[in-house]
């Protein structure tokens, strides 16, 4: 057990610094000087303050922030500018928006803007927190582009949709139609295609987009095996009872979808994990009430069909390798079974459970791989004085049948 748990942690150790990704860029300094590097793509799900280059694959690592770096960028990846702004860091939560504030109320502050689109058009974004936001530029100033939600006078929610108009203005020599804004969403993904649609190209090429998100969504087929192991203890005003009965395999079918996060360089995913468990066992318990001892035929009886949502973060050990951990919170549906006892000992009743697992595994390629998790539930409901526990430990096969090569 030792040896496998110090086997374990070396893999572990290997892969989180097997993360650490530096990729050929360059930077912008604020005496505009450009230099090539090695920028560690962190793959920001917010706009970062600070990030981390080096000038050669072996030099030191240097910290790059808003005081020292006008620009940064990896090719097809990203690129940020360095730019001082007016925000109105608005946030669209209905438990946070704010009585008769339709109109922007503006700061001054110098952000790394993402670039999306650098080209005839512009449009960048800028998140932090529970806010996310667009700018475009017009006549060399950065604009906020403003959806903007707040509580009118009597108290109902209404939005500030001014992008539209913002928008309309913005591309006035393209002659769109008021439809075309009219049904425009605040999001990256409208306001990206309303600006490639008038020729305007993104800094990332759609086949660069397309293997970034290759094989994001994933279904895997698992069948596999399960190691379970009861046990039954408890107590009476007179003595004690105790079953354990040997691990027994059972297979045990599961299909799982999963979705890769965009964020993170693709290390996080959710997932959800449909399986069936089936198993029985016949043994004798032991009651004991001080010298007086008794055997108890003891026969235990379960099958269930069990959901879990979870998530699972990615180590990769190459392009084509990497290894997984993972947790999911489980409920067991569909549950018949029993245990039933030669004593006068009350009988229980299989009962649906809410329960965790953990899991760890190996993937190739988001093709296939090997996963072993661990459970333990009580899966019956208890007795007055009796409690009956199961630890399964499974070992499956994940195979992808919606694998793209």
């Amino acid at each position: 057990m030792k040896l496998k748990f110090t086997l374990l942690t070396l893999i572990f150790s290997y892969a989180l610094f097997s993360q650490i990704n530096f990729e050929k860029g360059y930077i912008i300094d604020k005496n505009n000087n450009k230099t090539e590097c090695f920028i560690k793509n962190n793959d920001w799900l917010e706009n970062p303050v600070e990030f981390e280059y080096k000038l050669n694959p072996t030099a030191e690592i240097i910290i790059g922030n808003l005081s020292s770096i006008k620009e940064f960028s990896i090719e097809n990846e990203f690129k940020y500018l360095n730019v001082e702004v007016k925000i109105d860091k608005f946030n669209n939560e209905p438990k946070n928006v704010e009585y008769n504030k339709r109109n922007p109320v503006y700061i001054n502050e110098k952000v790394f803007l993402k670039v999306l689109i650098d080209d005839n058009y512009k449009l960048y974004k800028y998140k932090e927190n529970n806010h996310t936001s667009f700018f475009i530029q017009d006549g060399g100033q950065f604009q906020q582009l403003i959806y903007k939600k707040y509580l009118d006078d009597i108290g109902q929610l209404v939005t500030n949709n001014l992008y539209k108009q913002q928008l309309s203005t913005y591309l006035s020599k393209e002659k769109l139609d008021l439809f075309t804004f009219e049904r425009l969403n605040y999001s990256q993904y409208d306001l990206e295609k309303l600006l490639k649609k008038v020729g305007s190209k993104s800094i990332i090429s759609d086949e660069a987009r397309k293997v970034k998100y290759k094989n994001s969504f994933r279904i895997y087929l698992q069948p596999g095996l399960n190691s379970v192991s009861p046990s039954i203890s408890g107590h009476d005003s007179f003595g004690t009872y105790n079953f354990k009965a040997n691990s027994k395999i059972v297979f045990r079918p599961a299909i799982e979808f999963e979705y890769n996060l965009p964020f993170n360089k693709n290390k996080w995913s959710i997932f959800l994990n449909l399986n069936t468990i089936n198993y029985s066992f016949k043994g004798v318990g032991k009651y004991s009430a001080g010298s007086f001892r008794r055997d108890v035929l003891t026969d235990m009886t379960y099958k269930s069909t069990d959901i879990g949502l979870g998530v699972k973060h990615y180590l990769f050990l190459n392009n084509k390798s990497s290894i997984f951990i993972g947790a999911a919170y489980n409920l067991s549906t569909l549950t018949k079974g029993k245990i039933t006892f030669s004593s006068n000992f009350q009988d229980f009743n299989a009962t649906d459970e809410n329960y965790l697992s953990f899991g760890v595994g190996y993937n190739y390629k988001n093709y296939i791989g090997v996963e072993a998790k661990l459970n333990y539930q009580k899966p019956y409901a208890p007795s007055y004085y009796l409690d009956a526990y199961v630890n399964a430990i499974s070992v499956t096969l994940n195979y992808n049948i919606l694998h793209k090569k």
